[in-house]
């Protein structure tokens, strides 16, 4: 079904608000196109696992082991692995207001956050924002698309192709457009929840 725009407050020239549904109609990945790819997949999954199956049986082998025991590797303990956890959302977003020189003031502006709601991010290794205030603060910074996409997959969260709210924010990020008011207008347009409050108008 063609994503609609309403065009009732008029927040944003017609012109830009056709193309950007152009953008979402060829971007948007329907909800029933999931399960269908992910049938296929794992019906090519299934397949794979009986031949290898069956080759053992035919062989006389045992049961197929894991990668770490083939190759002689000791298996990693949940231990191990937590050991070596990644940067957290507020390091990885400290590294980048670093990366960018410049006030955090202008930062959380842009992102309109409020300096209480910033520090206490910074203040905090296992902070988890929101999604909305992920993509805030990866706007304030100006963000590129991939620099964005890895800000959000450090809180946990992603710009996807199911999502058409997701799709009209990756649509200004790629145009250099990090305005949260303008984005704000284009949700509201079309009908879609808005950063920071979350409520669809």
């Amino acid at each position: 079904m063609a994503f609609s725009i309403r065009h009732k407050n008029d927040l944003l020239p017609r012109a830009l608000l056709e193309d950007l549904r152009a953008y979402v109609d060829a971007h948007y990945l329907a909800e029933n196109a999931a399960p269908a790819l992910f049938r296929k997949a794992a019906k090519q999954s299934a397949r794979a696992d009986a031949i290898a199956y069956e080759v053992c049986e035919d062989a006389a082998f045992p049961a197929p082991q894991s990668v770490s025991a083939v190759s002689g590797r000791r298996a990693e303990s949940l231990e191990d692995v937590l050991r070596q956890k990644e940067s957290s959302f507020s390091e990885h977003l400290l590294s980048l207001l670093d990366e960018c020189g410049e006030k955090d003031s202008a930062v959380y502006r842009r992102a309109q956050i409020s300096r209480q709601l910033f520090h206490k991010i910074l203040n905090n290794r296992d902070y988890q924002p929101t999604k909305s205030t992920a993509i805030q603060l990866a706007l304030g910074l100006r963000l590129d698309l991939p620099k964005t996409q890895t800000l959000l997959q450090k809180a946990g969260y992603a710009l996807t192709r199911s999502s058409r709210a997701d799709l009209v924010v990756q649509y200004f990020i790629e145009r250099g457009e990090y305005s949260v008011v303008t984005i704000n207008a284009a949700l509201y347009d079309c009908g879609l929840p808005l950063l920071k409050t979350g409520s669809a108008l």
